[in-house]
């Protein structure tokens, strides 16, 4: 069991309800977890073009991911998309290393929605379905 994360504030909402929600599922099908923070893939994450651009220690968590039995990804949304590394980390994912796998999706509010009283902080993640359906990634 598997969570990841698409915030980069810290503290951060997403990571919480992101490491709630693995904490929950893997307690009820007695499974082991880990949850990463976008942050956790290092400084080179986001000027990678492929895999082996990533430094070892983000190799190692896409390693991870893609061994996970049960995979829960999340992200803030603003105007109803999610981040775009949270988009860039699956984009460097090969599509099969996914492919079956469940996937439990998660979205949190942007702050700025928040303060204008745009109600709770779980939000819907609409632009979320084309990528899940193409195979690319969550």
């Amino acid at each position: 069991m598997l969570g990841i994360s698409g915030n980069l504030t810290l503290p951060s909402k997403t990571m919480g309800f992101v490491d709630h929600i693995v904490g929950q599922v893997a307690k009820k099908i007695g499974a082991s977890s880990a949850t990463f923070d976008i942050q956790d893939l290092g400084p080179y994450f986001a000027r990678s073009k492929r895999l082996g651009d990533l430094d070892l220690s983000a190799r190692n968590i896409v390693e991870q991911l893609s061994s996970a039995a049960v995979l829960v990804v999340g992200s803030p949304t603003f105007k109803g998309s999610y981040t775009g590394l949270f988009k860039h980390f699956f984009d460097l994912l090969e599509p099969s290393s996914l492919k079956g796998k469940p996937i439990i999706l998660a979205a949190t509010r942007h702050r700025a929605a928040e303060k204008d009283g745009a109600g709770n902080l779980l939000a819907t993640p609409p632009k979320s379905t084309p990528i899940v359906r193409s195979g690319k990634a969550p």
